[in-house]
């Protein structure tokens, strides 16, 4: 219901009441600054011939714009000021009993500048302006308390103003005090709103620079967690590996590793969880650790003559299957590279994106999916394919967020564009890499990201001599 409070005609006379009742309603009125040097009596006579009115929850005293004609004292429950802007409406203030709405607009003659609603059953006193002119007729201290007291409300304002800019420059500096508001907070009126309104957005925005803050510094650890050289050792300059991650949040479910089994093998794998955000980097953790943990432990020799990359993808799953109550899960493709004969034992576990490139050919060859997506289910096998790399060689390894990164106009990436943005020849792992991620932005064109993008290439050189 939304019904505006009609203005009333001038009064004949006193209204019916006690002089309790009036000595109360001009006691309430005396309390604010327009009236506060009025004398009892001329308060009690002003009061007297102004009418009450009771409004229901939801109908409407004033509202914003329309010119004013009566100023309201509230006598009992709650109203909200409510101020259109150009972001919308919000309530400002919330007013109870004894409180005093809408004189301004009534002493200067000027459109209300909010709309004030009933949120609870309410009775007012409605003060018309014919009523007020009458009366400073006959009480001329009348017209100097509300010229002193909208000078005072002009110094309150410009106060208020002040102190919420200083406020609002210490929060961009990192340096607010919710006690920078205590002044305004001690004032019974709007204004102690606008302070308690400032302070819990100010909470807010310092709870998310301090999340941003955390995220930030979790994206940080991830990334350090992420190899960026071969492993030193004897057979470092058989091969290049470069890899890069730009997840579609400050932190990703996809991930990239390589890493030595003794002297003569590199495992390197790339693994995409479902999901973005903080779960899926929380069970990309995990996932990485298992991996490696599990091909130290399986893998103690090289590929041709110990435990293949099918086995251990099956170890892994079991372990990530267990107790995972979240049902997430992660698809990961991993290889066993033998540094000395080039011989390569191949796994992927649900992913789908792994490319051969032969030396001097020009057709790349996909490498196919030998088992389910790992952590859903205990017990599932996974397959290994064994291959011989020759000197040039490459292994590109990456995530459904190249092939399915989408551009401004929701068109998709696709197979087409990712394998021909495979440089051809004898191209350097880092040239392949830079090249693909080139590709994939230029298409891309600045459109929201809507998965994490992963790539590896391994480019395979050989012993010297090969």
């Amino acid at each position: 219901m939304s019904t505006r409070v009609p203005p009333p005609p001038p009064s004949p006379g006193p209204s019916p009441g006690t002089d309790r009742s009036i000595a109360r309603k001009a006691r309430l009125l005396s309390r604010h600054g327009a009236f506060a040097a009025v004398p009892k009596e001329a308060l009690e006579r002003l009061v007297a011939v102004c009418r009450t009115a009771r409004v229901a929850p939801g109908e409407t005293l004033m509202r914003q714009g329309e010119a004013g004609e009566a100023a309201f004292l509230i006598l009992s429950g709650t109203v909200a000021v409510e101020v259109e802007g150009a972001l919308g409406k919000s309530v400002v203030a919330r007013l109870e009993t004894g409180e005093l709405v809408g004189e301004l607009a009534v002493f200067a003659k000027t459109p209300r500048t909010a709309t004030v609603r009933a949120l609870t059953a309410t009775e007012v006193l409605v003060i018309a302006n014919d009523t007020i002119r009458a009366a400073a007729r006959r009480e001329p201290d009348i017209i100097m308390s509300v010229i002193a007291a909208l000078g005072a409300r002009i110094g309150q304002v410009n106060s208020a103003l002040v102190t919420l800019t200083q406020a609002s420059r210490a929060l961009s500096e990192g340096r607010f005090s919710p006690e920078m508001l205590d002044t305004l907070n001690r004032q019974a009126d709007e204004l102690a709103h606008f302070a308690e309104v400032f302070r819990d957005m100010a909470a807010e925005i310092e709870e998310k620079r301090r999340l941003r803050h955390e995220m930030e510094t979790a994206a940080a650890i991830q990334r350090a967690f992420l190899p960026e050289d071969v492993p030193r050792g004897d057979a470092a300059d058989w091969i290049e590996v470069s890899a890069r991650m730009v997840p579609a949040r400050n932190v990703g479910g996809d991930f990239y590793d390589f890493f030595r089994i003794g002297d003569r093998t590199l495992a390197f794998a790339v693994g995409d969880v479902s999901g973005k955000g903080t779960p899926a980097a929380l069970f990309m953790g995990v996932a990485r650790t298992v991996l490696k943990t599990v091909t130290r432990e399986l893998c103690g020799s090289p590929p041709t003559g110990g435990t293949g990359a099918g086995p251990i993808l099956s170890r892994v799953n079991d372990a990530l299957a267990e107790d995972n109550a979240s049902s997430m899960f992660v698809t990961l493709a991993l290889g066993l590279l033998d540094l000395e004969s080039g011989a390569l034992d191949f796994a992927s576990a649900g992913h789908e994106e792994a490319v051969l490139l032969r030396v001097g050919d020009s057709a790349p060859e996909l490498l196919p999916v030998s088992g389910p997506a790992l952590g859903l289910f205990e017990g599932i096998s996974v397959g290994s394919r064994a291959l011989r790399l020759a000197p040039g060689d490459r292994i590109v390894l990456a995530t459904d967020g190249v092939t399915e990164a989408f551009d401004q106009q929701r068109r998709v990436f696709g197979w087409d564009r990712f394998l021909a943005a495979l440089p051809g020849g004898a191209a350097t792992a880092e040239t392949s890499v830079g090249t693909l991620f080139a590709e994939v932005a230029g298409f891309v064109d600045g459109a929201p990201p809507s998965d994490d993008v992963t790539a590896l290439v391994l480019r395979y050189l050989g012993p010297p001599g090969r």
